[in-house]
């Protein structure tokens, strides 16, 4: 029997009606390199290809090791109950959105109501190496990856990719991709994921409970979850929209909810020191609700002035009709007025040492700029000097 296993012409018969099965699955070209097959029926492979017969290859591997399917003695769609793949190198290549040197449609796997994905039950990937291309100007590449998938009853597939990383390119330079991490499942019906994150030098998305319903017309999409960023990076994508001068970090942390062209988010807006055109925020919390109608401010929100220089709460409504509609309500808690010129980088000096409270309602538009309404201040403290002032911690005054 083990030489009957061992023989060069059962591997080889073996080793060809794997490859025209695997083959005809996926409507690919499958070729094994170096073969060898155990007393168990388990086998291993070396110098494995996966190529598309237009489109070029899909998947080369060093090595893979795999347990053939008791299936195969029924008819059943299952080839392999488990695969193991050492250093793959896949290649995907998209054009117009689409996957052009992936499986073909039509083939067997297709036949019968079965998928590419029923035909293994569980894939393990060690030491990958993905090269992903968008077209000619986009290319993505993930590298030390170690990944699980297993095939489900719908034709769908679990996921779990464990911390990728690597570098996008695109058409105004390159980023690079400290770490990706998925969990989750890809089936007929849309995408669950329990969790998504990636982690940039400069920005890092962290989303739960993704949740994309195919299914729907138009498709559903749904999530919770915290995005922060440095927005000094932003001038350097490929957004194709001309954005002001932005710099300094922030991050948003709430929930999406879109179906085609309507949306709805909530959530908290922080900021720490940034600024637009030069005019900046301090320390901020923005509790923010939006839709494709408007931005609503709720209140609890505020901005600190630098430096104690006091705070401002803040509630109100931006509308996303022609002109911004805006209506504001500000209430000044101790605002210095040197500082606040200081923060919008005015000047670090003032020729007043000025304190402020009370509230202030604006109603009006943004665009073009027109604003007004009633301010209710009090002067807690109000003293002008002939010349710039600056007001100094007593620890750091010089000495007399």
């Amino acid at each position: 029997m083990v030489a009957l296993f061992a023989h060069p012409a059962t591997t080889a018969r073996v080793r060809a009606g794997l490859e025209r099965t695997l083959g005809a699955g996926l409507g690919l070209q499958v070729g094994l390199g170096k073969f060898e097959l155990s007393l168990a029926g388990q086998f291993v492979a070396h110098d494995v290809r996966v190529v598309h017969p237009l489109h070029g290859t899909l998947l080369e591997v060093k090595e893979l090791r795999a347990v053939p399917s008791l299936q195969l003695l029924w008819g059943g769609d299952r080839v392999l109950e488990r695969v193991v793949l050492e250093r793959p190198h896949v290649y995907l290549r998209f054009e117009d959105g689409t996957l052009i040197n992936g499986p073909v449609s039509g083939g067997g796997a297709d036949q019968g109501g079965g998928s590419a994905a029923r035909r293994f039950g569980k894939l393990e990937l060690r030491g990958g190496l993905l090269d992903l291309e968008l077209g000619t100007e986009h290319a993505l590449r993930l590298q030390d990856i170690d990944a699980t998938l297993e095939s489900r009853d719908d034709g769908g597939l679990g996921v779990d990719l464990a911390d990728a990383a690597g570098w996008w390119r695109h058409e105004a330079g390159s980023e690079r991709l400290q770490a990706l991490r998925v969990t989750g499942s890809f089936g007929p019906k849309g995408v669950g994921l329990s969790r998504l994150a990636l982690r940039l030098p400069w920005a890092g998305v962290e989303l739960r409970e993704v949740v994309v319903d195919t299914s729907l017309e138009p498709l559903h999409f749904q999530s919770s979850g915290r995005v922060r960023l440095d927005m000094g990076r932003l001038a350097s994508l490929p957004l194709g929209v001309k954005l002001p001068a932005l710099r300094g970090p922030v991050a948003f942390e709430g929930t999406l909810d879109i179906q085609g062209s309507d949306w709805r988010s909530e959530g908290a807006l922080r900021s720490e020191g940034a600024d637009i055109e030069g005019f900046g925020f301090g320390k901020a919390e923005l509790l923010l609700s939006a839709s494709p109608e408007g931005v609503e401010l709720r209140k609890g929100s505020s901005a600190e002035i630098v430096e104690g220089g006091g705070r401002v709460m803040l509630a109100g409504r931006l509308g996303l009709s022609p002109g911004l509609p805006l209506s504001l309500a500000l209430d000044l808690q101790h605002m210095e007025f040197q500082k606040l010129m200081k923060q919008l980088s005015v000047t670090d000096g003032a020729i007043v040492d000025w304190v402020l409270s009370g509230p202030i309602q604006l109603e009006g538009q943004c665009v073009p700029l027109r604003l007004d309404g009633p301010l209710r201040l009090v002067s807690e403290r109000f003293s002008a000097f002939d010349r710039p002032w600056l007001r100094v911690h007593p620890l750091q005054a010089p000495p007399a």
